[in-house]
């Protein structure tokens, strides 16, 4: 049975967001403002026991990171893994050069970078914002000072930006997009590490290009000159008819 149509899709989308929807709902109950001494107004957890507060904070901690983390590591590995027994399930059979067989190590390495890039960017991006709410929950005699304060929106900041820099890793990391982006902007390539390989494999396709096509024309001239040989030869054997006759 293929998992990868629109109704499984569909089915696991929607139950991940009603999981994220009861989750989130008791932060929408119990929150409150509050107003300090220094009439600051901010918003406040009011959870009616303590024990609640803190099964609702390992609950999201799981949900949140623990369990994303580990569907993501065992994922990208069943697909690393099939990628690369595949691919050695090829070189032990015939590969009809050793260009060919260079080029997917490449793109192998290339995508187990990739994975490797996610994971890593994942589980730092949101691992100091869980390990402070964890802290701040567990740990009365956590500092509630402005230098925490700041820190944990940082540490926010720094989780939420995790959803934006996963499209510019699937797209510099892309062949695609760097071919594409060399040919639009190719007086700022040059600039970025990452375009270096993309340009020396485009210039090697070029120039091999232009000698696999200098090697046809010589084999078309080859070919012209046999049959303008062999049209002379008929003509010849005919004249030679002719003056027989």
């Amino acid at each position: 049975m293929n998992w990868r149509n629109r109704k499984i899709s569909t089915i696991t989308c929607i139950f991940v967001w009603t999981v994220a929807f009861f989750i989130s709902v008791p932060f929408a109950l119990y929150h409150k403002t509050v107003t300090d001494e220094e009439d600051h107004t901010y918003c406040q957890e009011a959870w009616p026991d303590e024990t609640l507060g803190k099964v609702i904070l390992i609950t999201v901690t799981g949900t949140n990171y623990v369990l994303p983390l580990t569907i993501i590591v065992v994922c990208y590995y069943q697909i690393l893994r099939n990628l690369w027994k595949g691919y050695r399930r090829k070189t032990g059979r015939s590969i009809n050069s050793a260009v060919t067989s260079e080029t997917q190590t490449r793109r192998k390495k290339r995508m187990t970078r990739m994975v490797a890039i996610i994971i890593l960017l994942f589980a730092t991006f949101w691992f100091p914002i869980h390990v402070i709410n964890i802290y701040t929950k567990l740990y009365p005699e956590f500092p509630k000072t402005e230098p925490m304060f700041i820190i944990k929106f940082l540490a926010h900041t720094l989780s939420y930006a995790n959803s934006c820099v996963n499209p510019f890793i699937y797209a510099f990391l892309n062949d695609r997009f760097k071919k594409s982006f060399v040919k639009t902007f190719p007086s700022l390539s040059y600039w970025f590490p990452c375009m270096r390989n993309i340009i020396e494999e485009m210039e090697h396709t070029r120039i091999t290009n232009m000698v696999d096509q200098a090697i046809q024309a010589g084999a078309d001239d080859n070919d012209n000159d046999h049959v303008e040989e062999n049209c002379n030869h008929i003509q010849l054997q005919k004249l030679q008819e002719t003056s027989l006759l």
